[in-house]
């Protein structure tokens, strides 16, 4: 597997595997950490608890309440499960799913954006089993046994704007635990890697601002808007001394 250090967005770009591919490209994602790549389903403080528990009714029950109290403030119902555990995702439910983006520039923000003190990193990797036709039943979704690239219909601006995909994982057989995805695991995938340096991610962000991919344009709502204020605010206070001649102060009264 490839792996890069990326100083520059030049870098970056140099780097990034492409595709041909007319619907499915390959998928990217963004991490302020090189954590695991396990859904957040499977993380720590979730757990099988009981004789007879399983990973499957643990989802399901989940997905339950979601359903269930979701109904009110939805302006449609999802569709189908897959829709359904889709926008619960999408809200920070605990699902099997994992989030990625069809562009690598919007994988990068979401690596540099938060400006953690700790290395990022961007995931790529090129599926070899696509899903275009949404799961309907979770009989469906326990008969998998590999991992699907899924390309959702698209329900809100936000996961438009971010070229939103979900790979959507098997369950574990009964209270085992989850094994992590990734190159070690499944060797068949095209993978690479892409080191984000902490001292690198400022400027990073700086010049996807420059680009046009910001906080506004990956979270095209007023709380993205917000965001991206604060970032600009951030940006003109980062300038130096060059910046600091430009400042203000305001005289409270």
């Amino acid at each position: 597997m490839p792996e890069f250090t990326v100083d520059s967005l030049e870098t970056f770009l140099r780097h990034i595997p492409s595709s041909h591919d007319l619907e499915c490209r390959v998928a990217f994602r963004g991490q302020e950490a090189d954590y695991p790549l396990v859904p957040s389903l499977f993380r720590d403080g979730h757990a099988c608890i009981g004789k007879d528990a399983n990973w499957s009714s643990y989802e399901q029950t989940i997905i339950r309440i979601f359903q269930r109290e979701a109904v009110p403030v939805l302006s449609r119902e999802p569709a189908s499960l897959t829709e359904w555990i889709a926008l619960a995702q999408h809200h920070g439910v605990p699902t099997r799913v994992l989030d990625w983006s069809l562009s690598p520039l919007q994988a990068l923000y979401f690596a540099v954006e938060s400006l953690s003190d700790t290395d990022g990193v961007v995931w790529s990797f090129s599926a070899i089993r696509f899903r275009f036709k949404p799961f309907k039943t979770y009989t469906e979704l326990e008969d998998m046994e590999d991992v699907w690239l899924f390309m959702p219909r698209h329900e809100d601006q936000r996961m438009t704007a971010q070229s939103g995909c979900l790979t959507f994982h098997p369950l574990p057989k009964n209270d085992k635990p989850f094994t992590p995805f990734g190159p070690a695991r499944q060797s068949s995938f095209d993978w690479s890697k892409f080191i984000i340096p902490k001292g690198f991610k400022q400027s990073l962000l700086f010049q996807l601002d420059d680009l046009g991919v910001n906080a506004h344009s990956i979270y095209p709502d007023l709380d993205g808007l917000a965001r991206e204020i604060r970032q600009r605010i951030h940006r003109f206070t980062s300038q130096g001394e060059a910046g600091a001649r430009k400042r203000f102060t305001q005289k409270l009264i």
